[in-house]
């Protein structure tokens, strides 16, 4: 096969399209360690993302702004940003190069904070900020570490340009899914390399619009054990706190019960009644007798209430943590690689809630939208806590049945 050949192949296997350069390093590893084009292709990937600050280092200059597509540094620094290790926590590489251990999330993140110090144009640092924030899944581990990175200096330039910025990475990947090739999305001009993705765009202008004063109501989803407190006596929040919030209510019960031990079983028995809620939706009684009978199954017993099931949390708990399906999850995550995901999936003593904050528009970091999670980017320490509120079983089904019903993603626009 030739190199287009190869070219073709690795971008429909891995997403991603490789230089003629970039190519014959892949085939050099291909022939020296006897590998198919597109294994040799991941450990080629996996070999770029130990670089370190001096792949950008020669970009971090005064005169660099990423907001100026027109300019061929702008467009081979942002390049190199979407092939570098900065992009190597994105969901879509994590499956493509099936990385899921430990070792892989914690390389990229201890290196991100190793090189994000040494980086002096702020628009490099947003591109990098933003891009490793919203990829890492567990950034309320590393909370004061993001906190302390934005100084004063780094908030030096609009709340509209920090977004657009930290969000330059998927501005490509969204441009690529519409376009196909990296040739067609470096020949964008400006305005349609930035602004083509609509929602995101919508979103922006509805919060960047007013004055920076303006006081906006945001909300996040948020778990605490059982035993703690979230708010101590001067109504600051002590536990659950974290950086990223949302405008939208519903969202945050997806994010109040991510990893939750309950949740993991209670996503199986909705996901999968998803045709039965659509086809009996009008007709209660029958979509509940479907419902009851499949959780018969699920639980292989006979005398199960369904009406007592949907009220009564001691009573579902003890289904679930009596079954066989409690076992098998049990066991799938004792295999889990990734030991901090395991063992937020098998504590069973946190409680999932929905907290209420309001916060000034000029504390706002930045925006995100990917998924249509209408994320407010912010310190804790600018929001102040109005109310939380356990998330219920009734939020569970709101989450599952609804609030998927109505999701819209950028995949969607992009085609």
């Amino acid at each position: 096969m030739g190199i287009e050949g190869d070219r073709r192949k690795l971008y429909k296997k891995l997403g991603r399209e490789f230089s003629d350069e970039q190519l014959v390093e892949i085939r050099k590893c291909q022939n020296s360690q006897g590998l198919d084009i597109v294994e040799a292709a991941k450990t080629y990937l996996e070999v770029e993302t130990v670089g370190e600050y001096e792949i950008f280092e020669k970009y971090d200059n005064d005169n660099l702004n990423l907001l100026d597509y027109g300019r061929e540094e702008t467009k081979d620094c942002i390049k190199t940003l979407s092939e570098s290790w900065v992009n190597q926590l994105s969901s879509e590489t994590i499956k493509l190069l099936n990385k899921v251990e430990d070792s892989h999330f914690n390389q990229i993140i201890n290196l991100f904070f190793s090189v994000i110090k040494k980086v002096k144009n702020n628009h490099l640092f947003w591109a990098i900020y933003g891009r490793i924030f919203q990829t890492y899944e567990l950034t309320s581990i590393h909370l004061e570490k993001f906190k302390e990175l934005v100084t004063e200096d780094r908030l030096n330039i609009s709340l509209r340009d920090r977004t657009y910025l930290s969000n330059l990475v998927q501005i490509t990947f969204f441009n690529l899914m519409k376009y196909r090739s990296y040739e067609e999305v470096r020949n964008l001009n400006n305005f349609t390399f930035l602004y083509g993705w609509k929602t995101f765009n919508d979103f922006v202008d509805d919060i960047c619009k007013g004055s920076d004063e303006d006081i906006i109501t945001v909300y996040r989803g948020f778990k605490v054990n059982k035993s703690q407190r979230i708010l101590d006596d001067e109504k600051k929040q002590i536990n659950g706190q974290g950086l990223s919030y949302t405008i939208d209510r519903d969202k945050t019960i997806f994010f109040g019960i991510r990893y939750l031990y309950y949740h993991n079983l209670m996503i199986r028995f909705y996901d999968g009644m998803k045709e039965d809620y659509i086809k009996h939706k009008d007709n209660k009684t029958k979509l509940l007798n479907v419902w009851l009978e499949k959780l018969k199954k699920m639980f292989k017993r006979d005398d199960i209430d369904f009406e007592r099931f949907e009220k009564d949390k001691s009573y579902r708990e003890d289904l679930l943590y009596e079954s066989g399906m409690m076992r098998q999850s049990m066991e799938k995550y004792d295999n889990e690689k990734w030991l901090e995901m395991r063992d937020l999936n098998l504590e069973k003593d946190r409680r999932g809630y929905i907290g209420t904050y309001t916060v000034k528009k000029k504390d706002i970091w930045f925006l995100s939208n990917i998924d249509d999670e209408k994320e407010i980017v912010v310190s804790n320490d600018k929001v102040e806590v109005k109310n939380y509120k356990v998330i219920t079983f009734e939020d569970y089904k709101k989450y599952n049945l609804d609030i998927k019903e109505r999701h819209k993603s950028y995949f969607v626009e992009s085609k």
